[in-house]
């Protein structure tokens, strides 16, 4: 059965992008006539998720503004980063409180093709009780620094840091995770990176891998989000 919640990390400072987002968090940002955000809510509510948890920083006014005078395909709920930034990792421990057993987790500033049940029947068949991560080889405008190793159908792997020569996937922008599996991130220092309870995750062989070829659109810098609008304009908005 596939899980109904998804968590969207979505509080990041949006520097790289910043120059052309005329003040809105990226999320917001207008794609072939659609906030990225209303696209990225379709998307969930397409692979079966009932309800959405947004993990915001900035422009989060402007983010809860939106939702409360637009209509949603799914229920949202929003957490705010405090004063005291807690990083992708901190955010996402501090809201486990809030979330069932076993979640989607994604990014606010891409689009995916995959199909969030694979990772659900990845899960469903591991005896291990194992988490799942969606990988991927470097696609359009990633800078080929790939940061995760696989052997075996399981992440051996993963670091922002410390690369090695057996690491040729990248995150692909979707995990299927265990509650249980986060509890030990509570007391970590902050603020604390999503890539680094991945990197434990793989460490103690939690961390099964789900590699994919879909495609996914990302726009996280000017040239990413000019190529995401100049596609959705010459064949349409196909996510």
């Amino acid at each position: 059965m596939t899980p109904k919640v998804a968590v969207v990390l979505a509080g990041g400072l949006g520097s790289r992008i910043s120059a052309v987002a005329d003040g809105k968090p990226k999320i917001l940002l207008d794609v072939a006539g659609k906030p990225f955000l209303r696209r990225k809510l379709d998307e969930l509510a397409r692979n079966g998720v009932t309800g959405a948890l947004l993990l915001l920083g900035y422009g989060a006014e402007q983010v809860t503004q939106w939702l409360n005078t637009n209509p949603s395909p799914i229920a949202v709920a929003c957490i705010v980063d405090g004063p005291t930034l807690q990083g992708t990792g901190g955010a996402l421990v501090d809201a486990l409180p809030l979330l069932p057993e076993l979640f989607f987790l994604t990014y606010g500033d891409s689009l995916l093709e995959l199909d969030y049940g694979k990772l659900a029947g990845r899960v469903s068949g591991d005896a291990a009780r194992r988490s799942c991560l969606a990988v991927t080889k470097p696609q359009v405008f990633m800078d080929g620094r790939c940061n995760t190793a696989v052997r075996g159908g399981r992440v051996v792997a993963h670091s922002k840091v410390e690369r090695t020569a057996d690491m040729h996937w990248l995150d692909y922008g979707l995990s299927l995770l265990r509650k249980t599996h986060l509890r030990q991130f509570t007391t970590a220092t902050r603020p604390l990176d999503l890539s680094v309870l991945y990197e434990e995750l793989s460490r103690d062989d939690k961390l099964l891998a789900h590699d994919t070829i879909e495609p996914y659109w990302e726009i996280g810098t000017p040239e990413s989000l000019a190529y995401v609008r100049q596609l959705f304009d010459e064949i349409g908005p196909f996510v």
